[in-house]
């Protein structure tokens, strides 16, 4: 049995459905003839946050996409820090087909950010033994599948935050904690309206960009 679901993932960014705006008339002037209804194209709108950045990530055509389209925030119920757990509940049903718009966290459930120090971070780790950095949105159940069965799987889009992160905990994490001892932490920042690729577009088509910033590739969103 093939189970196909489609993904599209988010980081810091929801989606949401909207129909066309209609401006008000003025009660006292004659309204004009109603011109032609054309039919409105089907949209799911980036609701930006709060950062400049991600203004910049517009609309996406939901008609592109098959079966019906959940959107399924990053919150402290809907997501996981620090383990994968497969006997966690299913925060989100759907069937095979439909697409799924993933919104996603920065580590350690958005506790760290541009500002947060390399102590605050090993205070994370200390503090929490045995959890990993990373935070996961999930787990979805897929209506009809059975253990055994095969999911196929479509990644449609990855939008990035204006900024992620890397970072080294002193001595006590990493590849070589010997040799680094020394802890740090780096923030990298993206120009979203100068990127290499249109982000209101499911297609990677080149373009001119004024930075090259954004080649070093940050995302801060599990991508």
């Amino acid at each position: 049995m093939l189970n196909q679901t489609r993904l599209a993932l988010l980081a810091g960014s929801i989606l949401a459905s909207v129909g066309p705006l209609v401006e008000a008339q003025q009660p006292q002037t004659p309204a004009p003839p109603a011109p032609v209804a054309q039919p409105a194209p089907a949209i799911v709108p980036f609701v930006p946050a709060s950062t400049p950045e991600q203004e910049q990530l517009r609309f996406v055509p939901a008609r592109r996409y098959g079966g019906q389209v959940h959107l399924l925030p990053a919150t402290m119920e809907t997501t996981q820090w620090g383990w994968f757990n497969n006997a966690q509940p299913p925060v989100l049903h759907v069937n095979s087909g439909d697409t799924i718009v993933f919104e996603t966290m920065m580590h350690s459930h958005n506790q760290v950010v541009p500002g947060t120090t390399i102590e605050q971070i090993k205070k994370l780790r200390t503090d929490f033994p045995g959890r990993g950095p990373h935070t996961l949105t999930g787990p979805v159940y897929i209506e009809g599948a059975e253990p055994g069965d095969v999911l196929k799987v479509r990644i449609n889009k990855i939008v990035p935050r204006a900024y992620g992160t890397n970072f080294n905990v002193p001595g006590m994490f990493g590849q070589f904690p010997g040799k680094f001892p020394e802890g740090q932490v780096k923030y990298f920042y993206l120009d979203l309206a100068f990127l290499p690729w249109d982000p209101r577009s499911s297609q990677s088509s080149p373009r001119s960009t004024r930075s090259s910033a954004c080649s070093s590739g940050p995302c801060a969103g599990r991508c």
